[in-house]
């Protein structure tokens, strides 16, 4: 009887030992509390440079067009910000953000024109 009581002891503290080594006691919080968000723009983000985009998201058709877009990081996660083209109406002239992990697709065009012509396209 002490034998299985020991054997069985052993094994919840070893169980305990590896849950506790391998996270289980607890997630930290992706930001310490009292830390503010830092945005951080990423290096060598020069892709957009000069274009205009066609962003698709997961929720949002038919897309938002973007100028002077980069890609930023916030609270750990990363996000297409851009300006909104004046004559855009909702949005106008804003800043936008867009998570990237909601993006389905990136068009790159050279003139706001010709990304207003690609949304606007019959498909």
């Amino acid at each position: 009887m002490k034998k299985s009581l020991l054997a069985g002891l052993l094994a919840l503290v070893m169980v305990s030992g590896l849950g506790l080594a391998s996270g289980w006691g607890g997630q930290k919080p992706a930001q310490p509390p009292g830390d503010k968000a830092k945005v951080v723009v990423v290096p060598g983000n020069n892709d957009f440079k000069g274009k205009v985009l066609v962003v698709m998201t997961k929720a949002l058709p038919p897309g938002a067009i973007l100028e002077k877009a980069s890609i930023r990081e916030l609270a750990q996660r990363f996000f297409l910000v851009g300006k909104a083209p004046e004559g855009d109406a909702r949005w106008a002239g804003s800043t936008i953000w867009l998570a990237m992990d909601d993006v389905s697709m990136i068009a790159s065009f050279d003139t706001l024109e010709d990304a207003r012509k690609a949304i606007n396209a019959e498909r």
